[in-house]
């Protein structure tokens, strides 16, 4: 009978173990996984494999105006072409990579820094310049990549969304197509030899209307051929776009008094308007006064989405810093205007506070207008500013241009010294 309770026994704790039923078995929570980072990338290649989305804020041509790619799109890219990583000799000699001739360029905000990116017609290679990969040094860097997604995204960063409206472009046939070849004669002795001139776009953007006067505003988008784009201007490289052609735009106004189309004029190249028929002067500058609040391409709309958002994914990453701060991550501790506290203090406050966060607007309901106790620090995104006010439990961090706020009682005691 002893042999046969020892055997159950032993078979009820093989079961046990078979089936994951024993105390060591319970079930941990998942903690985050960090990128596995191959330590024999470059800097400029170890940083760009190692960003996060939301550190991707922005996306820009030289002259400022959005790029085609999106933020997401370029960190994406960014990351997966780590590792495709070549030198300066098999960019230059083997894939003929070159600075001169056409040039697509484009800059990514992230922290610290931003990195330029440019490409020629060499297929696949990308260069990324960076000054500064972190808050702590400062070095010039160039790197070579041969990958296809990245070059794409910087080869068309300039190709632009445009639509034909066909109905209205078949409206308008003769006076278009007069447009845009008195367009190409104007350059015909250019050294790019321009030898053609190709509708992309036209469609109608605005109306405005009083009584029995009323005008509807097209843009016309085309683009202009040419046969070496190699002896194009300084300016207009700058301008071309994935197919080496040059971008124009213009805008018509088709002209009515009722149901009657009086005519249709296109904006000189300083917007001005001159009609070959008889016009209400008053009207139109009436018109114009109008004109200028209203969005006509769609780009004043988009660059206040884009900065929404660029603040969005800036706020966010502040937030995800000081929730995963470490105090080895702290460098420069400033604490003259706080308390006397410790990075390990420091960080093991701001991890705290991470559940207690509140909208600014929360905030500012509280009365937070401001700090007279701060702490400042560096990590390699960026200055911390952490501070705190009259306002009890109310506390503000700034990491770079990122904005967080908590509502925790210990960082409030720490900075305060209580």
């Amino acid at each position: 009978m002893r042999k046969k309770g020892i055997a159950l026994l032993a078979a009820l704790l093989l079961l046990l173990l078979l089936t994951g039923c024993g105390a060591d078995s319970v079930k941990q929570p998942e903690q985050p996984v960090e990128p596995a980072i191959d330590p024999n990338l470059s800097p400029t290649a170890a940083f760009m494999a190692a960003l996060q989305e939301d550190e991707v804020t922005k996306v820009a041509l030289c002259g400022g105006q959005l790029a085609a790619a999106s933020p997401a799109q370029m960190w994406k890219a960014l990351n997966n072409a780590a590792t495709h990583e070549i030198t300066e000799s098999e960019a230059c000699y083997d894939l003929g990579y070159s600075v001169s001739g056409c040039q697509w360029e484009v800059t990514v905000s992230v922290p610290a820094d931003v990195l330029r990116l440019s490409c020629g017609l060499a297929e696949n290679v990308v260069v990324v310049q960076s000054e500064r990969l972190s808050a702590r040094e400062s070095c010039q860097r160039t790197a070579y990549f041969n990958d296809s997604d990245l070059y794409e995204l910087v080869r068309c960063s300039r190709d632009g969304s445009t639509r034909i409206d066909q109905s209205a472009y078949e409206a308008f046939q003769s006076q278009v197509d007069g447009k845009l070849q008195a367009l190409l004669a104007k350059r015909a002795d250019d050294p790019a030899g321009y030898d053609g001139c190709v509708l992309t776009g036209f469609a109608q953007v605005w109306q405005y209307e009083t009584g029995e006067n009323r005008a509807d505003w097209y843009r016309l988008d085309g683009a202009l051929t040419m046969r070496e784009p190699e002896k194009v201007s300084p300016v207009d490289m700058l301008a071309l776009d994935s197919q080496m052609r040059l971008p124009i735009r213009e805008y018509a106004v088709a002209r009515y008094q009722g149901d009657t189309l009086l005519g249709l004029v296109f904006l000189d190249s300083t917007g001005e308007y001159h009609a070959d028929f008889p016009e209400d002067r008053q009207w139109v500058t009436e018109m114009f006064s109008a004109v200028e609040r209203v969005d006509l391409d769609g780009s004043k709309q988009r660059q206040e989405t884009q900065q929404q958002e660029e603040q969005r994914k800036r706020d966010a990453m502040a937030l995800r810093l000081m929730a995963a701060l470490r105090p080895e991550d702290i460098y420069e501790l400033n604490t003259a205007a706080a308390a006397d506290v410790t990075a390990e203090q420091l960080a093991a406050a701001l991890n705290g506070a991470a559940e207690h966060n509140i909208s600014q607007e929360a905030a500012l309901a509280a009365g937070y207008d401001g700090a007279d106790r701060y702490v400042t620090f560096l990590l390699d995104q960026g200055e911390v500013y952490v501070s705190a006010g009259e306002p009890q439990n109310i506390v503000q961090v700034m990491v770079g241009l990122g904005t967080v706020y908590y509502k925790d009682a210990p960082l409030y005691a720490l900075l305060r010294g209580r």
